[in-house]
């Protein structure tokens, strides 16, 4: 047992002495700049009270590294479809509830609320049916 104790003290200063945590800090806090720029247009967004109903297909979904409350945050490509429109290809980084990961598959259809005269302001509605 001391010998298992030694070894891993001396693999955790051998560890230490080559980690740069400073740059592993500096990588965080660009992570969470982003994130939080990405969280502003959700903040500051009208679509979730005054956007227009709408679907939307799924065309991707990337997880981007962060997690909030255990949910990933995921960049979504989607193909907006609003009435009397063509299609149009929208990109937005999303926290997406861990209960709805099953939905988040490219191919599938979702509900969304988007206020035309802006689409990168839009709100999906992941709970409700298509």
């Amino acid at each position: 047992m001391f010998k298992d104790l030694n070894t891993l003290s001396k693999q955790s200063k051998a560890m230490a002495k080559t980690h740069d945590v400073g740059a592993d800090l500096a990588s965080m806090q660009s992570k969470l700049e982003n994130l939080n720029q990405s969280m502003a247009v959700v903040a500051n967004g009208q679509a979730i009270t005054h956007g227009t109903m709408a679907t939307a297909t799924i065309m991707s979904v990337a997880q981007g590294g962060a997690m909030i409350n255990f949910q990933p945050s995921c960049t979504v490509e989607l193909l907006v479809t609003l009435p009397g429109r063509p299609p149009i290809p929208v990109t937005k980084t999303e926290i997406i509830p861990a209960i709805f990961l099953a939905r988040a598959q490219p191919g599938q259809q979702v509900s969304i609320k988007v206020m035309p005269h802006d689409l990168n302001d839009l709100f999906i509605d992941w709970a409700a049916p298509v």
